[in-house]
């Protein structure tokens, strides 16, 4: 290991005592695949008319950080029944357990008092704020990388992954009515109501008035494109990376650790929209919730086996997102250490 140091902090506000209890609602989506059916082409739907009743989400009144920009919309319909409409990939409803708040850090380089960009290891005039995860996704300023590394990666992979988190496509629409020719809609929020399977499509910001007479129309035809997956896996990447860096309070120099940076420095030098292929991040699992951001920026949690297996551990990045522990040769640490450790068994759920 590069025998340089990370200083710790404060670890930002948050709250968790190790060995509480976390409890989460688990939704696992692997980034592979579309969450729309079918996978492309054209969908066509007759809209329905309605009244929106409620709105959550991180964009709505009330909302905070760490939620989907849109959670979930209510209807109120002309024939006075309601109807939500809500994210399209739930899972099953798990509990980790909380072991290690991650504090805040900085990193030098090895020999020196100068400090290094922990992603390609240079000792730049001046380091820029690093936020992990991202502000919107909950997440604090933790460390600092190069200017570089700061830019490249947040507006070319984290970009990609704020838009799968909040389930937003990029849409053409066309119809046979008056409106010639496709019209490009940027972003929207995908949304389905679980009872029926209808979906909703909600625009983020003013449409043209070709796009509002396509989308008012009895029948349309969409085109859509989801997040970049590539991009969205080297975001994720970058963030256990980061983050398990800090919880060893050192950059690792070993292989995985040099493929890692190798990874996330071709993704950062790469044209925006064609992020690389990257084992390592594909090899992530990664587990969402949708309460908001809850615990601390960056914490170590665990899932235990139900055969009385050794536990995964995995990476809390703002009890948003849980990303496994990206170093299969360099654990955490042994579970009963770590247990011992946090003093107590007392259950607790951690509080942003």
């Amino acid at each position: 290991m590069v025998d340089g140091a990370a200083g710790a902090g404060d670890g930002s506000a948050g709250g968790g005592r190790s060995g509480s209890d976390l409890p989460v609602e688990l939704f696992h989506r692997a980034l592979v695949g579309p969450s729309l059916r079918p996978a492309s082409g054209d969908i066509a739907r007759t809209p329905f008319r309605g009244q929106i009743r409620r709105v959550s989400g991180r964009r709505s009144l009330g909302g905070k950080r760490g939620q989907p920009a849109i959670d979930e919309i209510v209807f109120d319909l002309p024939d006075g029944r309601a109807a939500a409409f809500g994210p399209p990939d739930r899972g099953e409803t798990g509990t980790l357990v909380f072991l290690s708040q991650i504090p805040r850090g900085t990193f030098t380089k090895p020999g020196s008092d100068e400090d290094m960009c922990p992603i390609c290891l240079a000792v730049p005039a001046a380091l820029k704020k690093e936020h992990v995860p991202n502000g919107s996704l909950g997440g604090s300023h933790m460390t600092y990388t190069c200017e570089p590394c700061n830019n490249g990666l947040g507006s070319k992979v984290e970009a990609a992954l704020q838009d799968w988190f909040d389930h937003a496509i990029t849409a053409s629409f066309e119809h046979d009515g008056e409106v010639l020719g496709r019209r490009r809609v940027l972003k929207i929020y995908f949304r389905r109501n679980e009872d029926t399977g209808a979906f909703a499509l909600v625009v983020d910001g003013d449409v043209t008035p070709d796009v509002e007479q396509i989308l008012g129309s009895p029948e349309f035809r969409m085109r859509y494109q989801e997040a970049q997956q590539r991009a969205c896996g080297i975001a994720l990447l970058k963030h256990a990376y980061l983050a398990a860096c800090l919880f060893l309070r050192s950059v690792p120099d070993h292989p995985e650790a040099r493929v890692m940076r190798a990874d996330l420095i071709a993704a950062r030098d790469a044209p925006k929209g064609q992020a690389p292929a990257s084992d390592a991040a594909a090899a992530l699992k990664v587990y969402r919730s949708h309460v908001g951001r809850q615990g601390p920026p960056l914490a170590l949690v665990a899932q235990q086996a139900e055969d009385g297996a050794a536990p995964t551990f995995l990476i809390s990045l703002a009890g948003v997102l849980f990303v496994s522990w990206p170093f299969a040769d360099l654990p955490p640490g042994a579970w009963q250490r770590l247990r011992q450790d946090a003093g107590d068994d007392t259950e607790e759920e951690a509080s942003a």
